[in-house]
């Protein structure tokens, strides 16, 4: 058995590499660029200025705040919502670039492991001595097939050509046999 069936060549185990080590610096760049866009996102979009509003203060082992006169509960609740909500909302935003993401590259690395696989499988196949006797044993069987037709085909050829020469005056000596 060969090493390129195997998988285990210079070419294979190099592109092997090259493909793991692309996939690694991809994953690394996305992560990074993926947090960079979070943290902008969260400065962007998050406002928080409500807090400096507080008069925050312990007691003990609790932590409380009160806001100012202009804030009640209806607001402080609407603040800690829209807080939440806009988190939320940007979190399912790169859960859907990350699963886009994940499922392209997933596409990919199979569609080439698709092919390697398929292109050591067909080299098996027909490095196999079964297969070659088979289909020797298929292209002789077509071609004495096809050497017979043509044989009679030429038969009947010479044989008409032989009965119009006779119909002219012309011997020829012997049959053809065009069974």
């Amino acid at each position: 058995m060969s090493n390129s069936v195997v998988g285990t060549d210079g070419h294979n185990a190099k592109s092997q590499k090259a493909s793991f080590w692309t996939c690694f610096f991809a994953g690394v760049a996305g992560r990074t660029a993926a947090t960079l866009i979070i943290v902008l996102a969260l400065y962007v979009f998050i406002d928080i200025d409500f807090v400096s509003n507080a008069s925050c203060g312990s007691k003990g082992t609790f932590h409380y705040c009160f806001f100012d006169n202009k804030w009640d509960s209806g607001e402080y609740l609407s603040a800690i919502t829209t807080f939440y909500g806009t988190i939320i909302t940007i979190l399912i935003g790169f859960l859907a670039i990350l699963a886009t993401l994940a499922f392209l590259v997933v596409r990919i690395s199979a569609g080439h492991h698709a092919q390697e696989a398929m292109e050591g499988e067909v080299e098996r196949y027909f490095a196999s001595n079964a297969t070659v006797i088979s289909i020797e044993g298929k292209l002789s069987t077509l071609a004495d097939a096809l050497v017979e037709q043509r044989t009679r085909e030429l038969a009947v050829r010479l044989e008409t050509i032989i009965t119009v020469l006779e119909e002219d005056g012309y011997d020829i000596p012997g049959t053809i046999a065009t069974q």
